[in-house]
């Protein structure tokens, strides 16, 4: 659709230089630079050459080797992860990620497999700290990989050979936000749907905002200071005991709700 629209615009643009050049001229003279050729000869100048997103890999045979995946699955909150599938069943992302396991197996010479459990960093913590070597890499909700990244038990993805966090299939504000003194120790990518399907949400009531005289939160982001220190002091100043029972109830004004579970 780009390239078209390039396309598009050069043949615009090229009528109306056309239009232009003859307006120049008496009524009864012609262009005879200006033909269908033109047109065609310009068009095709303008293409554009398309650069392909996948990886430069080199080839390499793994002879076989087993790169099993820690998920997070059977837990209370969400549980869609794309690791692994059985077979194709005909369901559209289910088949996309058989064939591309499969892809991939066939590449490298490699088994791609993935170990379910609904609490996986703590099974990974108790790997790395006795020193086994199970797992390739770990899928789990950023809350609770935070933890294991405290304990250093999972390694700096920054320097990885084959892994260019510019590509167009990781998340560049993710880079951004989740680096810790130049170091990425997790990021979400195409790979996971939950940036669709579980993803999380800040809602503001501007009317409080007004009432209260707060910075809004949209000024604090475009600043680039949308922080901790920033939104707990609007939360302390908004919350009110609006009865005077001196009891925080729902006839109360509170600063901020949240979802009691999974509120990261």
């Amino acid at each position: 659709m780009k390239n078209i629209n390039r396309i598009i615009s050069a043949f615009l643009a090229i009528v109306l230089l056309s239009a232009i050049v003859a307006g120049c001229g008496s009524e009864e003279e012609e262009d005879p630079g200006v033909t269908a050729a033109t047109f065609e000869d310009t068009a095709e100048v303008t293409e554009e050459t398309t650069v392909s997103d996948e990886p430069e890999l080199p080839e390499t045979d793994l002879e076989g080797k087993e790169y099993q995946f820690l998920v997070r699955n059977g837990a209370s909150s969400y549980n869609d992860h794309w690791i692994e599938v059985e077979e194709m069943n005909g369901e559209v992302v289910n088949d996309a990620v058989f064939e591309r396991n499969r892809a991939v197996e066939e590449r490298f010479n490699i088994d791609i497999t993935a170990l379910l459990s609904p609490d996986p960093n703590t099974i990974a913590e108790k790997s790395v700290l006795a020193g086994e070597n199970s797992f390739f890499a770990v899928w789990d909700r950023k809350t609770t990989l935070a933890s294991g990244i405290q304990k250093n038990i999972y390694l700096d993805i920054s320097n990885l050979p084959y892994a260019d966090f510019t590509a167009p299939y990781w998340d560049k504000n993710a880079v951004e936000q989740l680096s810790i003194a130049k170091k990425l120790y997790m990021m979400p990518s195409d790979i996971s749907m939950s940036n669709l399907t579980a993803p999380r949400f800040l809602y503001f009531n501007k009317r409080i905002l007004e009432n209260y005289g707060l910075t809004s939160p949209y000024d604090y982001v475009a600043d680039d200071c949308w922080t901790l220190d920033n939104f707990l002091p609007m939360v302390a100043a908004v919350s009110s005991d609006l009865d005077g029972d001196g009891k925080m109830t729902r006839e109360d004004e509170f600063g901020m709700l949240r979802e009691d579970f999974s509120s990261n």
